[in-house]
């Protein structure tokens, strides 16, 4: 006996079915692992979202302690980009003051990062050396173009993030 070969108005429906568990597989497997790191904060970008308003009340707390400042002055606005870096050479230097008038920085850990801002490859953990209450960061390895210093300053429970955008000739 023949049929009448009517099958597919059952193969499209099971298509736009199977499209469908595909999407929520696909949403419910990008939640449990994020693509991306967050490097401005030293930790994966899922840790740094559930626990950003802890990070916020750590960074307040850090400069009630201190001020960070970058001793750089020359600036170059980027192509393609509003954004303004500073000009580097071999060293970009931060000072960093006890806002209480305490300059001792002896008790505050440093963490830095040379990174390019479009690629992971060239990542560096950045050599620098701490001189009265300054810390200076070397560059001189660093090849010209666009780089992004990642400065992770931590003083007790209390942690502060620094990003600061550099132009390497």
């Amino acid at each position: 006996m023949k049929t009448k070969g009517a099958h597919w108005p059952y193969t499209i429906i099971g298509l736009i079915v199977f499209m469908i568990i595909a999407c929520v597989v696909t949403v419910v497997q990008s939640l449990d692992f994020p693509v991306e790191d967050d490097y401005s904060y030293f930790d994966k970008y899922q840790n740094v979202e559930n626990n950003f308003n802890e990070i916020q009340k750590s960074q307040e707390e850090f400069l009630k302690h201190y001020k960070v400042n970058v001793a750089l002055k020359d600036k170059i606005e980027l192509k393609n980009s509003s954004k303004l870096a500073y000009i580097i050479d071999d060293f970009v230097k931060i000072s960093l003051v006890g806002v209480s008038g305490d300059d001792d920085i002896k008790d505050v850990r440093i963490k830095a990062k040379l990174v390019r801002p479009h690629t992971t490859k060239e990542d560096k953990v950045a050599e620098f050396k701490l001189v009265d209450n300054t810390v200076f960061v070397d560059t001189k390895s660093l090849d010209g173009g666009r780089w992004q210093l990642m400065i992770e300053y931590s003083y007790g429970d209390y942690v502060l993030f620094e990003r600061v955008e550099l132009f390497k000739k």
